[in-house]
């Protein structure tokens, strides 16, 4: 594989690229917070400035800019995870909002079973029912609650079926230009759709909110997704969803240090069941896939 002076990741570098994205990425609840503008505003500015870094980094490798029916689809999906993503922020608790989006591998088993005939394990089905199990505390939660948080709970979940598929694309990419390409596209596209929510509504820059904004841009969103795009080609789909659970425990942890934001007991129960479902599926198919490689060495041998 071609890689512009990006060298291949072994494994394990792949492993500590995605760990260090789902650090970074963790920032973006409590941040999304601080900023006082509409949830459109906040996810197109910053997907603008990070539309900006990736650009760089693509000069910087003299990589050319991939536009086909493969990327342009890509795009599409980062674009719907991003905008949800941030709008559900804006109306639900951002443990909410993080656990329902992390749902993505559940959706990435129902997605390989529905579209690409992979027919799921026993212990698929079983994460299946446990985490859609643990989704439903969510909801419950919300049952008497302000109806923005039932509607912001709805669009993270919504976020997690777009951010599964995408997932899927950047594991069948044939190359870092074509991964590049469409994260460069689909933070653009999410800049775009965001232009009629900031003519209507437009932001108020101040000190702290275009400060906010350019970390968000920057550090939590640009940089990490650079490393996502050379990452990913060493990773597998499951493996990378997986990996980032780590976004999920922080996420929360922030905005409670930070802005003393505590969801329902409901939905805190909701998230141990679906993290702990989710993790003990990816170490018991890590397991079982370690066992598979060193038998598969053995025949061979």
């Amino acid at each position: 594989m071609k890689t512009f002076g990006a060298k291949p990741l072994s494994k394990s570098q792949g492993l500590a690229a995605i760990l260090v994205c789902s650090v970074m990425w963790s920032t973006s609840g409590l941040l999304i917070k601080l900023v006082p503008w509409n949830g459109m505003a906040i996810a197109g500015i910053r997907s603008l400035i990070a539309s900006l870094v990736v650009l760089i980094y693509i000069k910087v490798l003299k990589a050319r800019l991939v536009v086909n029916r493969f990327t342009l689809l890509s795009a599409l999906l980062l674009c719907c995870c991003l905008t949800l993503f941030v709008s559900s922020n804006k109306l639900t608790a951002s443990a909410n909002a993080i656990v329902l989006q992390y749902c993505a591998p559940v959706f990435i088993i129902l997605i390989n079973a529905l579209l690409f005939k992979v027919r799921p394990r026993w212990k698929d089905l079983a994460v299946v029912v446990v985490a859609l199990g643990g989704v439903s505390l969510f909801f419950f939660d919300q049952l008497q609650a302000d109806g923005s948080y039932m509607l912001g709970n709805i669009m993270a979940l919504v976020s997690g079926i777009f951010m599964a598929a995408f997932y899927i694309c950047g594991s069948r990419s044939p190359s870092l230009e074509e991964n590049l390409s469409c994260i460069l596209m689909g933070q653009f596209f999410t800049f775009l759709v965001s232009i009629p929510f900031m003519a209507f509504d437009p932001p108020v820059p101040t000190v702290s909110s275009v400060a906010t904004i350019l970390f968000l841009g920057i550090f939590q969103l640009g940089i990490p997704y650079i490393l996502y795009g050379v990452a990913i080609k060493s990773m597998d789909a499951l493996t990378c969803s997986m990996i980032s659970i780590v976004e999920p425990l922080l996420n929360p942890a922030w905005t409670l240090i930070f802005l003393r934001e505590m969801p329902g007991i409901l939905a805190i129960i909701g998230a141990v069941i679906v993290l702990t479902g989710i993790t003990v599926w990816s170490v018991d198919d890590a397991k079982a896939a370690k066992r598979a490689a060193v038998q598969d060495a053995g025949d061979k041998a």
